[in-house]
């Protein structure tokens, strides 16, 4: 249900333009970017217990310069969302702006954390392993990140297309010709990201896969 929650929003979010609508897949993105920001924290927490206590960072991470950029331009992209809501949630104009800085808040500290755990792990040389833990493993939490992030590159090349319809106060702060301006030439930017981090995913999968005694 979590990696198809994404595209459950992408046909709601075509589906109509009401404001009835907007509000409740605001709700809805609330909620999944909540769960975002759980399970990294999540899988942050399971990969230094079950593999950063008992090594060193010593192996090369050839992606890291351009993880950074896109997560910049990811940063950047959600920071103008999160000024579009503050704007309009002063105005009192609408519900639907305290969900978007809620999102816009979430997303921040997703993007933070996740790039964060990538350079963390993929620059970790992993020599003394532990026992299989019981019930989640690292690894299997690296697989399930690159899933959701895959699903998310998928739905958001789908919604992307029509941002007056999907981003209504974003173009209403800014204005049609500016946001659309800011769309062009962040929005790339955000679904490079999403496709390099999955990238990235399951390449920590395949690299803490059965490491293991």
């Amino acid at each position: 249900f979590l990696t198809c929650l994404p595209i459950l929003i992408a046909v709601i979010l075509n589906a109509s333009c009401g404001s009835d609508i907007q509000l409740s897949v605001g709700v809805i993105q609330f909620i999944f970017k909540a769960e975002l920001a759980v399970l990294v924290s999540l899988n942050f927490y399971l990969w230094y217990t079950q593999f950063k206590r008992q090594n060193v960072y010593s192996d090369k991470y050839d992606g890291k310069i351009i993880l950074l950029l896109s997560t910049a331009g990811m940063l950047l992209y959600t920071t103008f969302g999160l000024i579009a809501g503050s704007v309009i949630d002063d105005r009192g104009l609408s519900y639907i702006a305290t969900f978007l800085i809620l999102q816009k808040l979430l997303e921040l500290f997703v993007v933070v954390c996740q790039t964060s755990l990538i350079i963390k792990a993929q620059n970790l040389h992993v020599q003394n392993l532990n026992p299989e833990p019981k019930y989640i493993s690292a690894d299997k939490m690296f697989y399930m990140f690159f899933l959701i992030r895959v699903i998310m590159w998928v739905a958001d090349s789908y919604i992307g297309k029509n941002t007056q319809k999907i981003m209504p106060i974003e173009t209403e702060v800014y204005g049609d010709k500016y946001w659309k301006t800011i769309n062009d030439m962040l929005y790339p930017v955000t679904m490079f990201y999403l496709f390099h981090t999955s990238i990235d995913f399951y390449q920590l999968y395949k690299k803490y896969e059965g490491l293991y005694t």
